[in-house]
């Protein structure tokens, strides 16, 4: 699992994990920084079966709204990255970025404390590329599309993505 999670991007900065053989299991934190649910991650597993803990490859469960990676980030940088899913934040916590995952294209649920949070912190919305991932665009100050998915970009078409991202930091 710990070859899977660095060729996912994770790094130590952004915090901690449960493996086991098969499974990745990342906790979730409200937003006021209590553990309220999980995420888990089993490469083997497959998409089409979300609900299901032994077969799926993600599967989620939260007593309250929550995000993923907001409490690994710093809070003297004024611009938050949001992106669909764990590894794609991922990817910005290793160039320095504050990035938080909201596990949906479409959080809802999130829309109140979203708000607040851009009341602190630029939030950058980084979607996939595709017809889910514009739903999320409208709970940001600014956003970014790239050309695919922020986990399929190279080193160099991530590098070119935190550096449009690093020059909203001057706004």
């Amino acid at each position: 699992m710990k070859n899977e999670l660095q060729r996912r991007h994770y790094s130590e900065v952004s915090g901690q994990v449960w493996l086991s053989n098969d499974t990745i299991t990342f906790p979730l934190f409200s937003f006021n920084h209590k553990l309220v649910g999980y995420q888990q991650y089993k490469p083997t597993g497959t998409k089409s079966f979300r609900k299901d803990p032994k077969k799926g490859r993600y599967f989620t469960i939260m007593k309250e709204p929550a995000v993923w990676g907001l409490e690994y980030n710093n809070p003297n940088c004024n611009v938050t990255v949001v992106c669909e899913g764990i590894f794609k934040a991922c990817r910005f916590h290793s160039y320095g970025i504050n990035a938080i995952a909201v596990l949906s294209n479409n959080p809802e649920h999130l829309k109140q404390q979203l708000y607040l949070l851009s009341l602190s912190t630029v939030l950058v919305v980084v979607p996939d590329p595709d017809k889910p991932g514009m739903k999320l665009i409208k709970y940001g100050t600014y956003s970014i599309v790239p050309n695919k998915p922020v986990d399929e970009l190279t080193e160099t078409e991530m590098y070119n993505l935190t550096k449009q991202v690093t020059e909203l930091w001057f706004i």
